[in-house]
């Protein structure tokens, strides 16, 4: 994680103009999407820049995707594999998130215990800093969907989401 967080500027150099990282930095594209985010992220946190020539416009997407996320390239590694969880416990809004619907103010907390019984959780805050946007914070593992399956660590930080 502190790889990508500290060495993003780096890493987003080797984005090509299709929006994939190259050669050893691919380790750190996100396996959902592309290097540079998807068209939600571009039209709701990065529409300001989508004019710009298209090598500058891709590293600072990149940049920026990246800093979103900087576990990406150890999302995967650092997950678990969900199997019959007990002491499940919610405070707070379960529906705190941002989108393209807009921003639901507030902080959540999920905790729960796997069948290996190691402890995992997952933290939201959105909290609103102007009339345009907010700033949202996920941190720990990604526990929205309790289906069984493999849940990955999520350490996003958005700062200019607009909501």
């Amino acid at each position: 994680m502190p790889v990508q967080f500290c060495f993003s500027w780096l890493i987003s150099l080797s984005v090509t103009k299709e929006g994939h990282l190259r050669l050893l930095p691919s380790l750190f594209e996100p396996t959902d999407s592309l290097a540079i985010g998807d068209s939600d992220y571009w039209g709701n946190e990065m529409a300001y820049c989508m004019d710009w020539p298209i090598w500058i416009r891709n590293y600072w997407l990149a940049l920026n995707w990246g800093m979103r996320n900087p576990a990406y390239g150890f999302a995967d590694m650092a997950g678990f594999d969900l199997q019959n969880y007990t002491d499940y416990k919610l405070i707070g809004n379960p529906n705190i998130d941002v989108g393209w619907a807009g921003a639901t103010i507030g902080s959540m907390l999920k905790t729960l215990t796997n069948g290996d019984g190691k402890k995992y959780f997952e933290y939201r805050k959105v909290w609103r800093w102007n009339s345009n946007y907010v700033c949202y914070i996920q941190l720990g593992w990604s526990l929205s969907n309790l289906e069984a399956g493999r849940k990955h660590l999520c350490v996003y930080i958005r700062p200019f989401v607009k909501g």
